[in-house]
């Protein structure tokens, strides 16, 4: 049998550096503080870019309803007010549709292909009377390209997504759809 020497000494404490960084209280906390803003914001983008995605569909489905229209001669040779309003009656997302929509319609030859400019002629909140660019109806038989252009406010201003999406003025962001057409014959 040995014994070991009695130490009358009290057993070392750990410095306080050591105490903390054994200590294990709080250690979810910290797991939640890293993890926690990339989920909130991969949820934000998700949902700022679902309801982008779902402003662009209902403005191509309105779109594409006044083009029915306007294709088929339900609405012969209507006004722009009128496109518009034709336009924002299928578009339930957007609360001051016919101030925050401009369009541009413009004949085409398909022999002698003349694009739209590549910019769209979208609405101006700072000058509201500035007028559309172009607007010509055409007749019987001719192909026709209307572009629209709308503006929309993001949901979620403030979200990494709704900040990039806003123009440096502040006038929201732009959605734009284009739809190519050929009025059908009438009888005369």
């Amino acid at each position: 049998m040995s014994f070991r020497p009695v130490d009358h000494q009290a057993p070392r404490r750990p410095g306080p550096v050591r105490r903390f960084l054994r200590d294990r209280d709080g250690s979810a906390t910290v797991e939640f503080v890293i993890l926690f803003p990339v989920f909130m914001t991969l949820m934000l983008v998700a949902i700022e870019s679902g309801v982008t995605m779902t402003r662009q569909m209902l403005l191509e489905h309105g779109v594409d309803r006044a083009v029915r229209e306007i294709r088929l001669n339900m609405v012969p040779a209507p006004t722009v007010a009128e496109l518009k309003k034709s336009i924002c009656r299928n578009v339930s997302v957007m609360s001051n549709c016919m101030a925050d929509v401009k369009v541009e319609m413009v004949r085409v030859d398909p022999r002698d292909w003349r694009p739209l400019p590549t910019t769209p002629d979208c609405v101006d909140r700072g000058d509201p009377d500035r007028g559309d660019r172009t607007v010509v109806f055409g007749k019987s038989n001719q192909l026709m390209l209307l572009r629209v252009c709308a503006l929309f406010d993001p949901i979620l201003p403030g979200s990494l997504l709704g900040q990039k999406l806003v123009t440096s003025q502040g006038a929201g962001f732009a959605v734009v759809t284009l739809s190519a057409f050929v009025l059908e014959p009438t009888e005369t």
